[in-house]
């Protein structure tokens, strides 16, 4: 990888490593139904963020403890993400929640790079800690290709997410494996 940096998720619900990726206007991916054909067709906003990974990892109660200044334990009942959701930011930021990837060649956001495209967009892929994150990095690593083949500039941040109860020394191995299986994966190494 181009560049590596620490980061912290604060705010009780988990917390963060970022593995940066150097890198506007995609389209949604949702097909299947009149209505999601129809969303096909929206534009993305310009400068955004696209929360993604597996089902269950905690994307969403990120986005409402950081964005909606949710307490962390009152997003542990949350349904899982069914389509995009949208959450603006202050300074024209669009975050969007994606639904959990649990086959990502068979995900639609596969089939459609234009997710990706656009010089302000970023991606940012959480790893749950506490489930099976050989099945994150797998998704990880179709997503970091797929990313980069529609916009190798894209930038990707990898948030380690539900570590809050772990020690410093654990917390630190788990950021270390997961870095370390993505470089070798990628050939960064």
């Amino acid at each position: 990888m181009n560049a590596y940096s620490d980061g912290a998720y604060g705010g009780g619900g988990g917390g963060g490593a970022s593995i940066g990726m150097y890198g506007d206007t995609g389209l949604t991916t949702e097909a299947g139904s009149d209505v999601d054909a129809a969303l096909h067709k929206v534009p993305l906003a310009e400068r955004r963020v696209l929360f993604m990974g597996l089902p269950r990892s905690g994307k969403t109660s990120i986005i409402k403890v950081v964005l909606e200044d949710e307490m962390a334990y009152d997003t542990l009942a949350l349904l899982p993400t069914q389509q995009r959701t949208e959450h603006q930011m202050l300074a024209g930021i669009t975050v969007y929640d994606f639904p959990g990837i649990d086959d990502y060649s068979e995900s639609p956001y596969y089939i459609d790079p234009e997710v990706y495209v656009g010089e302000h967009t970023v991606v940012a892929y959480v790893i749950d800690s506490q489930s099976d994150i050989q099945s994150s990095i797998t998704t990880l690593l179709s997503v970091i290709r797929q990313a980069q083949a529609a916009n190798y500039d894209i930038t990707i941040n990898v948030l380690i997410n539900k570590i809050d109860g772990l020690s410093d020394e654990l917390k630190q191995d788990i950021q270390h494996d997961i870095q370390q299986r993505v470089l070798k994966n990628m050939s960064y190494d």
